[in-house]
């Protein structure tokens, strides 16, 4: 059976609000029955609760709901729309500045249980910002949404959307430590694969928009598997406790071992020519991006030639990433170093020229 939290919170986010219970007309139409509130249940845990335990949550959360009519002919819903509306202390403007940006930033950071439960809050937060016209915070609270932006990645492309259901259980996952049932969808395939994983989520992480799942199962053991959250379908949340990774460390497993970098190789020191183009200020050369961005912590610069080029070294990971960043600033970086990804580039060099020499090919 689900634990007592995690039904009462889904108790609440599923129960329709009725503002005035004594108006028994409009609840009974607003409200709903308890085979349809079973029913709702179902969709998100495995194995769903049955009518007794969900009564006796129901229960206990009798100044949070209510019901008209008796027996099966029963329809319930909750009193509140949060408890926070029934404290009437009005809100600060700096805490409803704080509450906006929240809500501009939060909605992959939070699992979706809270981020429903917060909706009130950034409700009230912004009408506080709206109705206090003349309050001088109030005014520079609602500037202040004009005045900062978060950018997610720097690639011209759109990332793809991810299913509300999926993120929603996919968080409750990682928010009470339960297992997750799933299918994947493989790149290039239009179709979810027919196995189904049964796995122990352990973090989710937001890369330049685009939402992976970091789980693991006991079929590879201390083994960590990435999941692209727009190709996982069927999420089910078990009510089987997660196995507990004691040595996952999110920040190592981006960070140090480079498993955002996407096929991360053994280190290496790279070693690269960097020139500076002339289109400056009145022709002179214009700083390249990498004298302020660090591929590495010890990244090296030295041997400045007066071409505007000079030589800059770092202990680094080859990786798709790394490859996409060097690809993309073919034109200014040569790489000395290592001769293996020297060749490499060199034989791109090749293949990019035929294409572009083709004529044939021409429109």
């Amino acid at each position: 059976m689900p634990s007592n939290s995690r039904l009462v919170e889904a108790l609440f986010r599923l129960l329709p609000y009725v503002e005035d219970e004594d108006d028994v007309r409009k609840a009974a139409s607003i409200g709903i029955s308890m085979s349809d509130l079973l029913a709702r249940l179902a969709v998100e845990f495995d194995p769903q609760p049955n009518e007794r335990t969900v009564r006796r949550a129901l229960g206990d959360m009798s100044e949070l709901v209510s019901h008209v009519g008796h027996t099966r002919g029963a329809r319930w819903f909750k009193t509140s729309a949060t408890p926070l509306l029934r404290d009437e202390r009005t809100m600060s403007a700096n805490l409803a500045i704080a509450l906006c940006a929240l809500d501009r930033v939060a909605a992959w950071q939070l699992p979706a249980v809270v981020l429903a439960e917060l909706k009130p809050y950034f409700e009230r937060a912004a009408a506080t910002l709206a109705l206090e016209g003349n309050n001088e915070r109030a005014k520079r609270g609602r500037s202040w949404a004009s005045k900062t932006l978060r950018i997610d990645g720097t690639q011209p492309v759109l990332p793809p959307p991810v299913d509300a259901g999926i993120y929603h259980a996919v968080t409750q996952g990682l928010l009470y430590d339960l297992k997750l049932s799933f299918r994947n969808r493989r790149a290039g395939e239009t179709e979810p694969g027919k196995r189904v994983y049964r796995m122990s989520p352990l973090a989710l992480v937001d890369r330049a928009g685009v939402l992976y799942l970091i789980a693991w199962g006991p079929d590879s053991p201390g083994n960590q598997f990435m999941f692209r959250m727009d190709r996982l379908s069927d999420v089910r949340v078990s009510e089987e406790p997660a196995d507990q990774d004691p040595a996952f460390d999110l920040m190592k497993y981006v960070e140090t071992e480079s498993k955002f970098h996407f096929m991360p190789e053994p280190e290496v020191e790279l070693k690269l020519r960097v020139y500076e183009s002339a289109t400056g200020e009145q022709g002179k050369s214009a700083s390249h991006m990498l004298r302020e961005f660090r591929l590495s912590s010890d990244q090296n610069l030295m041997e400045e030639r007066e071409n505007g080029s000079f030589v800059l070294t770092a202990r680094v990971k080859p990786s798709v990433t790394l490859r996409q960043f060097l690809h993309s600033h073919s034109d200014s970086i040569e790489i000395l170093a290592p001769q293996s990804l020297r060749d490499e580039f060199a034989q791109r060099a090749r293949n990019l020229l035929a294409r572009y020499d083709d004529v044939s090919a021409t429109p």
